[in-house]
């Protein structure tokens, strides 16, 4: 990197300078050589530039905790987000299902500890006695042998199905022989039944071509009797209605007042039980199906867990003794989870219990059953205080409809006597069509009987022989069994009930050992830890950005399934310059420094910058092995521009500054680098007196135009630019620099 030496006289310093600074400066800068100049005091600063890039101080690869399936991308290259925005989602389905599964086992696990917690109550400890009475009744029947009673009921079993097997004989050889005569003469009897049924339709449809005959006419006569009859009963009611209510109307009256107060009793009854909440009993029936629900949930889990173990054998293949089991255990784990949530819920809502809606309903039907009870009363007020005129009004409708029928029961009289419709031949027709029918059919039955034994009927009667022999072998064998009495296996079984419910009694009435509690609080904790987790990897499916920014990178798509490290932000915020400073220019630089940067793409633009660090170790190039140091410088303002990432920046350092020092152009001094001596010509006295006398001065710092004199020259002493012969060596920047 090219060394530069500058210097700039800022207003606001060479304001602490002496009157006059300014002028002095000036003319020193536009003297000519030859010329004289005065000595001054004034400011003085050098500089040294550098070039590097803007780049984040704070840039971040994001990466997923767990591994899944990209569902949906929210940002691409390029976009600013906010700290929180979602920027990646997995897809949740094996995760939401995770946390619904954990949840249920921390259900259980927690109704597990709370059922060792709570000491058994006197309907459980009943329970277990009557199983414990039950295993030792089973026990003592297998070990006191069969009773006369059962023995009786087996031999009669025996005999029952010995009686079978000589029906299922009889009926066998009925089917071998030819059908009886008993048979064949039913079934003549029913083809001579079906031929008069012909003959007697075919009458009767000769009867409706020829006109209606007496019967018909009697038949409608009837009826129109009838109807008049009808007519007399509605006249009667209305009479009745208009005279007032009778005994028997008033009983009934009050009977329908009776059931409806019941109603009323029975809905506040109802009502009340609902307020005062549910009963122990059913409180205690509840818990006991919520532990049997429990106990199957245990056994369903542990199926579950068998049937989805797997083992990984030598050749890398993974081996599932129990797969075919799978999908039964996953059915009947939903179906027991299923049953829990029940019996969970039923418990709640009896400790909770009737709900608002309940109360509600009930008080609902208090009120229909009141609204009954008013009817029935008003009812029964109506017929104690005499008819309305709306009862009259029904009973003179039932008269009018009577008086309908009636006429309608004429008409059909006068259409029989006036000759047959044609509908009437139509019906007449269609019965004898169905005689024929029967009488065919009873025909075939008696076909069949004269052929002799079906194959079809043989056959099945062999089989219920068979049958009927299997059940005295069964019979024979079950009283076999009952006479030999108990076997040792079957001994051995009921002894082994009966110290299973010994033993479920004891544990209820010791309750929960210290042990099984240890035990249920560590799988409540487990489950937690395991909700926890479920949980967590739940959220950690969406990828949310940590701080506000640019996203740069994105390393995944939609459909792939992605773990690691998918993305990159940096925050837009906190972009620097950052540059390498040679090692000559490092000496006097320190943080807070100032300095001024441009951009290649914007060289017209200054924007003011500070130094912010400086790296502790040194970088070196391996091509030409200049030794520098990383330095970021921080944005004092906000840039005028849209700035980039990786920007190429160019920023001049103030590397070194003295304020109120001595100052000498630098033309005006002359250098002896061998002896490294350097002198000015200083002017004394003027015209003709006027002298011209090399003096050796001691310079420090300098720039493009003046140099710091620490001695040997006093503020005011006028100095020679150029103008005097043979000058040792022109003074200024070093060469290359």
């Amino acid at each position: 990197m090219k060394r530069v030496i500058w210097i700039t006289l800022l207003i606001l310093l060479l304001a602490a300078c002496r009157d006059g600074g300014d002028a002095a400066a000036d003319a020193a800068l536009t003297a000519a050589a030859g010329e004289e100049v005065e000595v001054f005091i004034g400011d003085l600063a050098s500089a040294a530039s550098a070039t590097g890039q803007l780049l984040p101080q704070d840039e971040a690869q994001l990466s997923l905790n767990i591994t899944g399936e990209v569902a949906e991308m929210f940002v691409r290259e390029g976009d600013r987000v906010a700290m929180g925005d979602p920027l990646l989602q997995l897809d949740t389905t094996v995760l939401a299902r995770s946390v619904e599964q954990a949840e249920q086992n921390l259900l259980i696990q927690q109704a597990n500890l709370d059922s060792l917690l709570v000491p058994a109550n006197a309907e459980d400890i009943a329970s277990a006695e009557a199983s414990l009475a039950s295993a030792e009744a089973a026990l003592a029947d297998i070990l006191d042998g069969p009773s006369e009673e059962e023995l009786a009921s087996q031999e009669a079993s025996i005999q029952s199905a010995q009686a079978s097997v000589q029906s299922a004989l009889a009926s066998l050889s009925a089917a071998r022989d030819s059908a009886s005569a008993a048979d064949i003469a039913a079934a003549e009897a029913s083809l001579r039944a079906a031929q008069a049924s012909v003959n007697a339709s075919y009458q009767s449809q000769q009867d409706v071509q020829a006109g209606a005959g007496a019967e018909q006419l009697a038949n409608a006569r009837a009826s129109l009797q009838s109807a008049e009859a009808n007519v007399t009963t509605a006249q009667n009611n209305l009479n009745t209605l208009k005279n007032g209510a009778t005994a028997e109307q008033i009983s009934n009256a009050q009977a329908s007042l009776q059931s409806a107060e019941a109603n009323v009793s029975n809905a506040q009854n109802s009502l009340a039980t609902l307020r005062n909440g549910a009963s122990d009993a059913q409180i205690a029936q509840a818990e006991a199906s919520l532990k049997q629900a429990q106990q199957q949930h245990k056994a369903a889990q542990d199926a579950y867990d068998q049937a989805f173990t797997c083992y990984e054998q030598d050749d890398g293949y993974l081996y599932c003794p129990f797969e075919a089991a799978q999908e039964s255990a996953s059915t009947n784990l939903e179906i027991a989870n299923d049953n829990l949530a029940a019996a969970q819920a039923t418990l709640a809502e009896l400790l909770a219990g009737a709900s608002p809606e309940e109360i509600w309903a009930a008080q609902q039907s208090l009120n229909s059953a009141v609204s009954q009870r008013d009817a029935a009363q008003q009812a029964l007020n109506d017929l104690l205080d005499g008819t309305d005129d709306s009862d009259i009004w029904a009973a003179q409708q039932s008269l009018t409809s009577a008086i309908a029928q009636r006429d309608a029961a004429q008409i059909t009289l006068n259409e029989l006597q006036n000759g047959a419709s044609e509908v009437d031949l139509q019906n007449a027709t269609a019965s004898l069509s169905s005689a024929i029918s029967q009488r065919e059919s009873a025909q075939a039955n008696l076909d069949n009987l004269l052929e002799g034994p079906d194959s079809n009927n043989v056959a099945s009667a062999q089989a219920q022989l068979a049958s009927a022999n299997a059940q005295v072998v069964a019979a024979q064998a079950n009283l076999d069994l009952l006479m030999a009495g108990g076997t040792a296996a079957q001994i051995a079984s009921a002894r082994a009930q009966v110290a299973q419910a010994e033993a479920s009694l004891a544990n209820l009435q010791r309750g929960a050992t210290e042990t099984q509690i240890a035990i249920a609080e560590a799988q409540l904790r487990q489950a937690e830890l395991q909700l926890e987790e479920a949980r967590n990897n739940l959220e950690n499916a969406t990828l949310r950005a940590p701080f506000a920014g640019i996203v740069t990178d994105v390393r995944t798509t939609v459909g792939e399934v992605a773990g690691g490290v998918v993305m990159t932000l940096v925050n837009a915020e906190t972009l620097a310059v950052f540059v390498d400073v040679d090692e000559i220019d490092l000496g006097e630089l320190n943080e807070g420094d100032v300095a001024s940067i441009t951009f290649d793409a914007f060289p017209d633009i200054e924007i003011d910058a500070e130094v912010a660090s400086i790296a502790p170790t040194a970088s070196q190039s391996a091509e030409n092995a200049i030794v520098s140091f990383e330095v970021r410088l921080g944005l004092i303002e906000e840039p005028p521009v849209e700035l980039r990432i990786g920007m190429t920046a160019n920023a001049n350092l103030v590397t070194s500054q003295r304020e109120d020092v001595l100052l000498v152009p630098n033309r005006a001094i002359s250098a002896d680098r061998a002896r490294g001596v350097f002198t000015v010509n200083k002017v004394t006295g003027s015209g003709e007196t006027q002298e011209i006398t090399p003096v050796e001065i001691t310079i420090g710092l300098r720039d493009n135009n003046f140099t710091q004199v620490s001695s040997g020259l006093e503020e005011g002493d006028r100095v020679l630019i150029g103008g005097v012969d043979a000058p040792l060596q022109g003074f200024g920047p070093p060469e290359g620099e």
